[in-house]
Parts: structure tokens; sequence; C-alpha cells
């Protein structure tokens, strides 16, 4: 899995560089992860169980919708696409490693721990949950 930004900054590098034109490249985090590392990894900085439910596409659609204010989470076409996502992971398509991102990028890449850690700050439980709770929130807009 890779952060947002690691993907932005990858993708600009590329574009800078001929090296790349006409070329896959295969955008990775540092480490392999899966769903429940990820969950284990949310628990300890929020201090509270994290449970992974598989649920069908229909479900989350539904699910996702009556959450949703407004924006793409509460349009069915978008969710059904997002799905796809978390098949994808179920695969194990966040388990490969590309070490090119550090060629590319100059600088070792950043994982999820990295990211959480800049998240939540080595803040207490209870204002690491506020975090979560108000990150989660402003993305549903």
């Amino acid at each position: 899995m890779i952060l947002r930004s690691t993907c932005v900054q990858k993708t600009d590098c590329c574009l800078q560089a001929d090296d790349y034109v006409n070329r896959t490249i295969l955008l990775t985090g540092p480490r392999a992860i899966t769903l429940s590392s990820l969950a284990t990894l949310l628990q300890t900085h929020l201090s509270r169980p994290v449970q992974l439910r598989s649920v069908s596409t229909d479900e989350y659609v539904v699910y996702n919708q009556a959450q949703a204010v407004s924006g793409p989470r509460s349009d069915e076409g978008f969710l059904r696409k997002w799905a796809t996502t978390y098949v994808g992971m179920q695969r194990g398509e966040i388990a490969d490693v590309d070490k090119e991102i550090v060629e590319i990028l100059g600088r070792p890449a950043r994982g999820m721990e990295e990211m959480m850690e800049e998240l939540f700050g080595g803040s207490s439980a209870e204002e690491n949950l506020q975090t979560y709770a108000r990150d989660r929130k402003s993305t549903r807009l």
C-alpha cells in the first residue's frame, strides 16, 4: 500500500523524467501489508478493537450510502467501483513491493506505519479516536 502523497510525488517524478516514457510502473509502498495488519495498526493507535468483516458489494453500497451526507460516497457507481479495491486487497494485490520507488523518489517510501504515526502523532488514544472520527467525517462531505 502506498501513501497518496508518495504516489503524487512518484507520479510527478515520472512525468518529469524521460526514462519513464511509455513504461508501466507499479506504485507500491515499502512493505507488503494485509487488511488484518492494517486493522491491528489502527487498533494500536485507537486503543479499541477494530473488526474486519467481509460483506457483499451490495451490502457495502447500501451501508455507505446510508452513512454519506453527499459527495462520491453517496454515489452507487462510485461505491461499486471502490468496493473492487477491497476485493483486490483480499486477493493480495497490496502484497507486491516494488523497490523502484526508492530510485524514482530518491528516498525510501513511507508506509502505513509512518502514515499512522504522522496522523496520530503519539497522542493519547482518546485524541487519536477524535482525529480518526473527524477525518472520517470530513472525507464524507
